[in-house]
């Protein structure tokens, strides 16, 4: 819109403020908006003496107002950006606040459980306080896993090596009073997410129970050795024991049976054991 002379204007009746400060010819152009978008505004010019804006004028104003156009379109663009990060990010702590709380109550209800169950032990006879042991034993793996959760930053992940090391000990301490001794080398960073993590940390569980209870059959607690190592892409764990081992060909209790090699196969892990009479039991655990 071009006006030359406002005093002669008809079309338009001009703010006071113009007037006010001696405008007295006026050209502006729309500021177009984005895509879809209603205009910004006006970029306007003024002078305090009636005058005859030309097209080289109007050009000159319309490439500065394209220019602002520009600009303020990607000042939009980051507003609405950063809107909707302040609104994934208010919604991701929640999650996590969410999620948070449900560990926690699934380790609470483990632990409800375990107490239900040393409840029942009380009133059981000595033939049924094994298998209450065992689900005890394998509801506090799992309470470890949940446990772990909370000192990491990504609530899905786990520092499986911490987990492992304390299922070795409390099982020392329960089956040997602590007096069978838990070498555990330098353990190679293992983070599992917490599905996984269930799974191998019953058959740890499954393979220290064992070790507990068959490898030093009438004599002193020796020595349990924990690894994780990294092989290739992958991992291994290996939990060995310097007790009276087996025949080949034989399986233990739990050791490599139908219930640890389910619980393997869920995991994502190969279970190998090596073992001989006078030469304890080695029992590995590929992870890929």
């Amino acid at each position: 819109m071009i006006s030359p002379d406002v005093a002669k204007e008809t079309r338009f009746k001009y703010a006071d403020f113009l007037i006010d400060n001696g405008a007295q010819a006026v050209a502006n152009v729309i500021i177009i908006g984005g895509k879809d978008r209603p205009a910004f505004g006006l970029l306007q010019i003024d002078s305090r003496t009636p005058r005859d804006f030309s097209e080289e004028d109007v050009s000159f104003l319309r490439g500065y107002a394209n220019l602002l156009a520009a600009a303020v379109d990607r000042l939009r663009v980051l507003h609405d950006l950063r809107g909707r990060e302040m609104l994934l990010t208010r919604a991701l702590a929640q999650e996590q606040v969410v999620v948070s709380e449900l560990h926690h109550r699934v380790k609470n209800n483990l632990q409800t459980v375990s107490s239900l169950l040393r409840m029942g032990r009380r009133n059981a006879d000595s033939s049924a306080r094994d298998g209450f042991d065992e689900v005890i034993g394998r509801m506090n793996a799992l309470a470890a896993v949940q446990s772990r959760i909370y000192e990491s930053i990504h609530l899905n992940e786990v520092d499986f090596a911490a987990t492992l090391a304390d299922i070795a000990a409390s099982l020392i301490k329960i089956y040997h009073g602590g007096q069978a001794s838990l070498v555990m080398p330098v353990a190679a960073p293992l983070v599992l997410d917490v599905a996984r993590s269930m799974a191998l940390s019953l058959v740890c569980y499954e393979v220290i129970l064992n070790a507990m209870k068959y490898a030093w059959v009438d004599r002193a607690p020796g020595t349990l050795t924990v690894e994780i190592t990294k092989v290739g892409s992958g991992h291994e764990i290996i939990i060995a024991d310097d007790g009276v081992g087996f025949v080949e060909g034989e399986v233990a209790r739990g050791m490599g049976g139908r219930f640890s090699q389910i619980l393997a196969g869920q995991a994502s892990a190969q279970l190998a054991l090596f073992t001989s009479p006078g030469s304890g039991t080695r029992v590995v655990m590929r992870l890929s």
